[in-house]
């Protein structure tokens, strides 16, 4: 309704030309690039999916819905890695310490749709490096079944 008068197209590539500048990996701090940066993350993986050990990457169901879209919430990716072996991928950025829970619960939301898969799978979770806290390994540490550790810059 604002600009009525400029057809959707040339007012989708403005807005995407003015977004994508702010999106970018190396960009400087600004509300566009810290609204939904895991899910930015994820991207990356799936660009890039040797950064996790394996060769596709892709979006998948979180075990609970996304409250809003203004809030971090860890994202949830699937794919397999160079071995063939089944990977379940959580992303996460800032200080987050209901990470690790929100990925056994990753794991445990792919166990129920397909029971035996959490038991083939790798866990990994995601984070940047300056995100990467003691007690986030500390709680990974805690989990029965292990879970991997990454850190992307």
């Amino acid at each position: 309704m604002m600009h009525g008068d400029v057809p959707t197209v040339e007012s989708l590539v403005r807005i995407v030309t003015a977004v994508e500048s702010h999106r970018d990996v190396g960009a400087s701090p600004h509300p566009l690039n810290r609204l939904g940066a895991e899910r930015l993350l994820r991207w990356r993986l799936e660009q890039a999916p040797d950064l996790v050990d394996a060769i596709e990457i892709r979006p998948a169901v979180p075990p609970l819905p996304r409250p809003n879209l203004k809030d971090p919430t860890p994202c949830v990716a699937t794919g397999v890695d160079h071995t063939g072996r089944p990977v379940r991928v959580v992303c996460a950025v800032g200080v987050d310490l209901d990470l690790i829970p929100y990925a056994a619960d990753a794991r445990l939301a792919a166990e129920a749709v397909e029971p035996g898969a959490g038991d083939s799978e790798r866990l990994v979770v995601v984070t940047p490096s300056r995100d990467r806290f003691p007690v986030v390994e500390q709680l990974a540490g805690l989990l029965r079944q292990p879970v991997e550790l990454v850190s992307v810059d």
